[in-house]
């Protein structure tokens, strides 16, 4: 039997707990479409949660989640949240993802945000997380889908870099496809982005088994956290990747204070600024010998 579970208002109906109490006799649970605005809150014996891209019953182990085609699909989003629900002692879920699913883009953001301010009063309060440009690609057919990130030749063709972020690099499992040793040279790396915790945060929330997993591949001390941030920096630098992106607040080693956005939340993003003096002479030389010693300054040429 097929149960289907429809807003009728604008929202908060009670959607989410409605779906997670059916999920409790469900075999699969389908996302079919929406994207990660405010979220639905699940209290359970786990603790307290607000779902923005998972289907409610990721929580239950007999069932299988699958993110529809019609969902706004933020990548960085769906493996934050993944991560946070796992983070509290969730196993983790059997989740599908439609390879028809099409995929919101930083611009996306940029443009909600940017249509916001230009409305002003007359602003619609969106959570400016791109998801009405979305809408607008997808419904134009414009955009790209799940399935063109595995299409080698397509990539290829068109030489679109892949983009690897080293917060997804250390599970349990060691084949992730984010460890430096796996990269082409055609892909971007970042330590993490402006939707990730800042690395300093990202180790200090990791479970012990991943945090060693860290230490063990930066050949860190767990008791100095800098400097396996540091030593995450060598692995980004050192890579074979072509570009190599590093948050300031990576360099300056600061925690999650100064993360700069989380995906799906109001108020609080983008506040994060640099104060005089914090980027000192010693780090200025830090980075600039790392970044030398790995080539990837380019001399100007006369």
């Amino acid at each position: 039997m097929v149960k289907a579970v429809v807003g009728a208002n604008w929202g908060d109906e009670g959607k989410g707990k409605i779906t997670d109490m059916l999920a409790q006799n469900a075999d699969i649970i389908v996302r079919f479409q929406g994207g990660a605005n405010a979220g639905h809150t699940i209290v359970n014996n786990y603790g307290k949660f607000a779902l923005h891209t998972l289907p409610s019953g990721v929580f239950y182990d007999h069932t299988t989640s699958v993110i529809g085609n019609g969902v706004a699909l933020n990548i960085p989003v769906l493996f934050d949240e993944i991560k946070s629900i796992t983070d509290k002692n969730v196993p983790m879920p059997k989740i599908k993802v439609s390879d028809r699913a099409q995929i919101v883009m930083p611009y996306h953001i940029l443009f909600d945000q940017y249509e916001e301010e230009r409305l002003g009063k007359a602003s619609f309060g969106s959570t400016k997380s791109g998801i009405a440009p979305f809408y607008s690609d997808k419904y134009a057919k414009v955009g790209y889908q799940v399935s063109e990130l595995f299409d080698d030749e397509l990539l290829k063709e068109n030489n679109y870099p892949g983009m690897k972020v080293l917060q997804f690099a250390f599970d349990e499992s060691g084949e992730s496809v984010y460890l430096p040793f796996r990269y082409d040279k055609n892909c971007i790396v970042y330590t993490g982005t402006h939707d990730n915790e800042t690395t300093k945060g990202w180790l200090g929330n990791l479970t012990q088994s991943n945090r060693d997993y860290v230490n063990q591949y930066t050949a860190c001390e767990e008791k100095d956290t800098d400097e396996c941030v540091w030593g995450l920096i060598r692995a980004a630098q050192s890579s074979v990747a072509e570009v190599c992106v590093v948050p300031l607040q990576d360099y300056l080693c600061l925690g999650n204070e100064a993360r700069m956005s989380t995906p799906s939340t109001l108020g609080d993003n983008w506040k994060w600024r640099l104060t005089r003096g914090q980027l000192t002479d010693e780090i200025i030389h830090r980075i600039n010998a790392m970044t030398r010693l790995y080539g990837r300054i380019q001399e100007n040429k006369k």
